[in-house]
């Protein structure tokens, strides 16, 4: 449901949304950790999100079919405790490294866990055990068991790529297009792989992700549809992987964004630093967007003029992209829940307090105008 505001001028009429009703979003790529603020990230994603994809680039890694079943449970353990009724599900995603076996990924598609990341070594997070050699022989080994084995219900598996070139010689601006060749290579060797490029930030590569078959999907974040380079430079806050890129970039990917594209998928990146790691000399790589997320998608849509009533062509790119092409590339179960934002300005906090743990937020200190409605209290839900 969305409320109007309709205003009447000489020339055309201008509609104002108040208010917008979504089907729950889906996140599909995210970073729960593994320390003591795993809990409180779940207490506040399992009200934004029906489906969640938490990246095994934690420490320690999830690497195995056993990893995954005590990660899905500790989540679980969580939402039971604090709100049984939510609908939320946290997928983990295993972390394929060259030591990683066929088997081990047969073993984990076996019992239920199809989503496997590859991360390129040293170019990220927790990637000093990242892939150097993507033609490896157990790499190319898993490639053929993602591709061909299904889950215990019949749902297929999938890779996701971390797309950055691990070679020293490049510089940071260029690492995303150098990887578009081992990409492409894996792709043109494994027919039938479904592969997603994680957190797309040089546009660059979109018409050849685009000239691909529906097997290949990109995932887009938000902070990549405000942030360019230049909104890095002296911010820590801003630092990612892979960093920001140029203004035509900005601009692609919020085209992208609104465009409704059935390769687009919602990957918020959302990764929670404490405060002392990133304002220091040498910052983790990371924007935690978790909460600002779903207003600042919203203002971009509004912004570029994308954003439009229930049963619109508009609305339904909206939904498309927030939920339904990850529902239906993935094969993920359809939300009964909704989520209802409102045009109501806030500033964002400038700090959450998570356990031991300070975090700042993206766009800390800055206005909002879009703001959840009748929502649990964000910095409650984060107390000890």
């Amino acid at each position: 449901m969305v409320a109007v505001l309709t205003t009447e001028t000489t020339e055309t009429t201008v509609k104002t949304m108040d208010s917008i009703t979504i089907p729950k979003p889906n996140n599909g790529h995210g970073h729960p950790r593994q320390d003591e603020v795993f809990e409180y990230l779940i207490r506040i994603m399992m009200h934004i999100f029906h489906h969640y994809l938490g990246m095994g680039n934690t420490k320690p890694p999830i690497l195995t079919a056993e990893d995954a079943v005590r990660y899905k449970e500790r989540a679980h353990a969580v939402q039971q405790a604090k709100d049984p009724s939510v609908e939320f599900e946290l997928h983990p995603v295993i972390k394929l490294r060259e030591d990683t076996t066929p088997d081990m990924v047969k073993k984990a598609i076996l019992w239920g866990f199809r989503f496997f990341k590859l991360y390129p070594k040293s170019k990220t997070t927790h990637a000093d055990d990242g892939i150097s050699n993507y033609m490896h022989p157990n790499l190319r080994g898993c490639y053929e068991v993602i591709a061909t084995e299904k889950t215990y219900d019949g749902k297929k598996a999938h890779s996701l790529w971390h797309n950055e070139h691990p070679r020293k010689l490049w510089d940071d601006s260029e690492c995303e297009y150098a990887a578009l060749g081992a990409f492409e290579q894996v792709y043109n060797l494994v027919p039938g792989l479904n592969m997603t490029w994680c957190h797309l930030s040089d546009t660059r590569v979109v018409p050849t992700l685009m000239d691909m078959e529906d097997r290949v999907v990109f995932e887009l974040a938000v902070h990549y549809g405000y942030l360019r380079e230049n909104d890095t430079h002296g911010k820590n806050h801003h630092v990612c992987r892979p960093p920001a890129k140029l203004l035509r970039d900005m601009h692609e990917i919020r085209r992208l964004m609104v465009s409704g594209h059935p390769k687009a998928i919602n990957g918020l990146d959302d990764a929670i630093w404490p405060k002392g790691l990133k304002e220091c000399a040498d910052a983790m790589c990371g924007i935690w967007n978790l909460i600002e997320a779903l207003p600042r998608i919203i203002q971009i849509f509004e912004e570029e003029n994308a954003l439009g009533p229930e049963g619109t062509p508009q609305y339904k790119n909206l939904v498309n992209f927030l939920s339904g092409n990850a529902r239906r590339h993935y094969e993920l179960s359809k939300t009964k829940s909704t989520l209802t934002l409102v045009r109501q300005p806030h500033t964002v906090p400038h700090e959450y307090i998570l356990g031991s743990t300070v975090a700042v937020p993206f766009g800390a200190g800055k206005p909002s105008s879009w703001s959840f409605k009748d929502f649990p209290d964000f910095q409650v839900l984060a107390e000890p």
